[in-house]
């Protein structure tokens, strides 16, 4: 196959990724890289903690300057939405007009908050969050808000609870399900981290039946069906997200809640690949498709689409990890936490600044979720992590002996 022309549709992390690594792993055809923001490409956790507690700039959240992509000789064009794909004629169309000829072609198109489907949702004042155009108004209305709500209680509703308490605004957050992070964590967990919030004069509410917002030129209320109202000057909406797969279904591509991939980020068609959120890929470790939604995917698939593109193949089989910043508590997960059967605890949070909880099927280690001060458990986690890469299965007594190295239990397991 001829590699003369290549195109990313989606500057993001993991198209602008991609981009670069392409480059740095030495492939010497056109890249083009097509971006509907105005911002080159940026690294996104970010928007829900420093943008908008002031720590960080959205500068600082670039994962190169724009002027590196011309250095690079890869063609950066923001501000471009993709509108068709012809995967036969293997040429994409433009709202702006161009048809731009492939040879390979990437689809790293992300995915889109999901609307609040309730009366009000679309006044002045309600936010959804997933640019930097998104985090900059949410910051301006903390500014000047006296009191917000957030309506839904995943990672992100919950950073973002936590960055606008630390402003010193009274925060509510409302979720609907019985309980907080529901698809992520286990009950017990979630439980600990509503008490992190709740020492920080947080107020988090579960099973909250909103009926709508109010207000006229701007939102004043968050309204239950009860009758009730909260009075609020701001509503942020976490409800998940919904991953961008119109572009790829029009092409005739599978998709089945993301664009379906091999474990190596290729679709059914040859020559075209998907990554990051749009991309519903298959674990080899787990033996499924599914999208993941974090930093370390966006980065690591890049990396492996990358290697495939230039002829040097191998499948992606990550254990999924991710980070989350509330308060001066950092939260990290291995695998997938709401799956483990069982679990044991290494450390106390109150006592050792860290506690770490290992989650089994079996006599299996599948999951880790740990809670910090900081960055306390990181070592621990990467360690944790190389475990359930091999497969281990340690003495569960050891490993929740905070006196014994887990360096020490990786050796063993080799």
């Amino acid at each position: 196959m001829s590699l003369q022309h290549l195109v990313i549709i989606g500057a993001g992390q993991a198209g602008g990724q991609l981009a670069l690594q392409l480059r740095q792993k030495g492939f010497t055809g056109n890249i083009t890289l097509i971006g509907e923001e105005s911002s080159a490409p940026y690294e996104r956790p970010g928007l829900s903690k420093g943008i908008l507690t002031g720590k960080q700039s959205c500068e600082s959240l670039l994962l190169r300057p724009a002027s590196v992509y011309t250095e690079q000789a890869i063609t950066l064009l923001l501000n471009t939405r993709a509108t068709h794909i012809d995967l036969k004629k293997r040429e994409l169309m433009t709202a702006q007009g161009q048809t731009l000829a492939f040879d390979t072609l990437v689809f790293a198109t992300g995915a889109t908050p999901r609307q609040l489907p309730l009366p009000g949702s679309d006044l002045p004042g309600v936010h959804l969050l997933r640019t930097d155009t998104d985090a900059a108004a949410i910051k301006n209305s903390l500014t000047n808000a006296a009191r917000i709500a957030i309506i839904g209680a995943g990672f992100i509703g919950m950073e973002v609870a936590a960055s606008a308490r630390s402003l010193g605004t009274e925060t509510h957050v409302l979720e609907a399900g019985p309980r907080i992070m529901a698809r992520s964590l286990p009950e017990f967990i979630a439980s600990k981290i509503i008490s992190l919030h709740h020492s920080q004069g947080n107020q988090v509410t579960c099973n909250a039946a909103i009926k709508g917002i109010t207000g006229t030129d701007t939102v004043t209320a968050v309204e239950f069906q009860d009758g009730s109202q909260l009075n609020v000057d701001a509503v942020i909406v976490g409800i998940g997200v919904i991953p961008n797969t119109e572009l790829a279904e029009a092409a005739g591509l599978k998709c089945d809640n993301g664009i379906i991939t091999d474990a190596h980020g290729r679709t059914e068609s040859d020559g075209v690949y998907a990554i990051g959120d749009c991309a519903a890929s298959y674990l080899t470790r787990y033996g499924h498709h599914q999208r993941l939604e974090s930093y370390q995917n966006a980065n690591q698939q890049a990396e492996n689409v990358a290697a495939d593109i230039l002829g040097i193949p191998a499948e992606y089989n990550p254990v999924p990890w991710l980070w989350s910043d509330q308060y001066h508590w950092q939260i990290q997960t291995l695998g997938f936490p709401a799956r483990a059967e069982r679990w044991l605890q290494r450390g106390d949070l109150t006592k050792d600044r860290k506690e770490i909880h290992l989650g089994f099927t079996g006599n299996t280690l599948e999951s880790v979720v740990s809670i910090a001060e900081g960055t306390a458990a990181s070592a621990d986690v990467k360690v944790l992590q190389r475990l359930i890469e091999a497969g281990a299965t340690p003495d569960p007594n050891q490993l929740c002996d905070p006196d014994i190295k887990l360096k020490a239990l990786l050796k063993q397991a080799r």
